[in-house]
């Protein structure tokens, strides 16, 4: 059975208002037994003080005249009171005078005890007043049985004592006759009340249940249009109206994010196509400047005259070259946001790619003046994925490294595998470091930290976004830690389900790199 806690709301109803009843009925009907007891003795008690005035009385002139025949006569009038079972005179000396035992040959042993003794026994009794001439009497319950003593008088003066038992049987059973009584009342009570009840609450369960298969179908179909039937003015009905108030809110909110959603949806195709048509429109001109930037950088058709111009020329072609690598990454960044990337796996060679990789960035390195090596196990097996994706992630990492460390710092690419068959690339350089506060940041496009060295080279912000993307694209991971001024560590972490078995005598062999370092 269920704790009382997690039962319906009509049973806890049906549950509290039963046991309410059944405890006000048990003690409502325990003070009437109570109480009918107590009146039952105290009438018994009268009724038994009334006899035994009237057989004191009868008895007075039997003990002047010391004629015990004439008061055994009297007591045997007692046999018509069935509840009286015996009844004893005592002298004034305390001997037996008479005596009655109703069905009995002898006196039974209670009745032999002196006058003196029962009335000494009785004596810590209320006295109970006749009025008749006997003296007051003295009653006693025990042992299902009352006696009564009372003292014979003449002239005021004792001449004897009287002493009547009588049997409680009469009461006991009038008493088991009204508890049977009140137990039958009770339970046709309970059985009243609980159809009552079964009935009576459901003006409280039922708009309850309601409102509860109200909330479940909302939560199911996450429909807000749905609505709760209104009930009354009490608090039920409050809540069901606050219930429904909040379906009303929750559907113009639902509404307005739809709506939102629409346009933001809109506005991202309509960035998206405007990129692409742009991009073609920009890159035309773009391939123009590199172009014939180049051609002045080497002086194909002929001496500049001037080396300031070659300069200028080198100035133009990097700048181009830069504005170009910002189109693309834009460009990059908004097929992935339009679901338009589309992954060409193949098996690849990490340790072949990883020197790839280093060696488009050695020149950068060697003129910031800082040391890159490659630092990997020399048997990793394959990973199939998109090469020119995770090309493009290793060089933004790799570049991030390179450009925020200071002359005389260290990049490392590590190649590694993990435990559970994963592959992992991280990208560790001893540089300016990240501000644990600002390492989300660094990771929502278009956002960059401000440092003494950015200004170095200018970016988007966009490198470790589209890094994350691209890992993430091939159900990877990518984990970033850095402390400020100790340097950082951005790991890619391609799960074992794109990780190839090495063929035999196919190992990678890992060197180290160690570009040229400017003058």
């Amino acid at each position: 059975m269920p704790p009382f806690r997690d039962l319906r709301v009509k049973q806890k109803i049906t549950a509290i208002t039963l046991v309410t009843i059944l405890v006000v009925s048990v003690l409502s009907s325990a003070l009437y037994v109570i109480i009918e007891n107590g009146r039952a003795r105290a009438a018994m008690v009268k009724e038994l003080t009334t006899i035994a005035g009237i057989v004191a009385d009868n008895s007075t002139a039997a003990l002047v005249f010391n004629d015990p025949a004439s008061a055994d006569e009297t007591l045997a009038a007692l046999k018509a009171k069935p509840e009286i079972i015996g009844a004893v005179i005592f002298r004034k000396d305390g001997s037996l005078f008479a005596s009655y035992v109703a069905g009995a040959a002898e006196i039974p042993p209670p009745f032999r005890e002196t006058a003196n003794d029962r009335m000494a026994m009785a004596a810590p009794n209320p006295p109970v007043e006749t009025k008749s001439g006997a003296g007051p009497g003295h009653a006693r319950f025990h042992d299902d049985l009352l006696d009564l003593a009372m003292p014979i008088l003449l002239d005021g003066e004792t001449v004897g004592t009287l002493v009547l038992r009588s049997s409680l049987e009469q009461i006991a059973a009038s008493l088991w006759t009204h508890t049977r009584i009140v137990l039958a009342v009770m339970l046709v009570s309970l059985a009243i009340a609980f159809v009552l009840i079964s009935r009576m609450q459901r003006v409280i369960s039922t708009p309850i249940e309601r409102l509860l298969k109200t909330m479940q179908t909302v939560s199911e179909k996450q429909d807000y249009s749905v609505r709760a039937v209104p009930h009354g003015r009490d608090e039920l009905g409050s809540v069901i109206e606050g219930f429904n108030h909040m379906l009303a809110q929750i559907q113009r909110h639902e509404e307005n994010l739809h709506t939102a959603r629409r346009q933001a949806e809109t506005a991202n195709r309509a960035k998206s196509d405007f990129l692409a048509n742009m991009s073609h429109e920009l890159r035309t001109p773009l391939n123009a400047i590199l172009g014939f930037s180049e051609v002045l950088m080497k002086e194909i058709a002929g001496p500049l005259g001037q080396p300031r111009y070659r300069e200028y020329a080198v100035d133009i072609h990097e700048s181009g070259q830069h504005l170009l690598d910002l189109i693309n990454e834009i460009l990059d960044l908004s097929k992935i946001e339009a679901g338009r990337v589309e992954l060409l796996d193949e098996s690849i060679e990490l340790g072949a790619l990883a020197e790839k990789a280093v060696r488009l960035v050695a020149d950068r390195a060697a003129h910031a003046g800082v040391e890159l090596r490659i630092v990997g196990e020399a048997d990793l097996p394959r990973l199939f994925a998109d090469e020119r994706l995770v090309k493009q992630a290793l060089l933004n990492l790799l570049s991030n490294a390179v450009k925020f460390t200071r002359r005389g710092g260290r990049v490392e690419l590590r190649l590694s595998s993990a435990a559970d068959g994963a592959l992992c690339l991280s990208v560790c350089d001893t540089g300016i470091g990240i501000a644990e506060s600002d390492i989300q940041r660094v990771l929502t496009p278009f956002c960059q930290v401000e440092s003494s060295l950015s200004r170095n080279y200018q970016g988007t912000g966009l490198g470790l976004p589209l890094t994350k993307s691209f890992v993430e694209m091939h159900d990877g991971s990518f984990h970033l830690t850095s402390r400020l001024g100790e340097g950082t560590q951005a790991t890619l972490r391609f799960p074992a389900k794109r990780v190839l078995p090495a063929a035999p005598g196919e190992a990678a062999a890992v060197r180290p790199v160690r570009p040229a370092r400017s003058a």
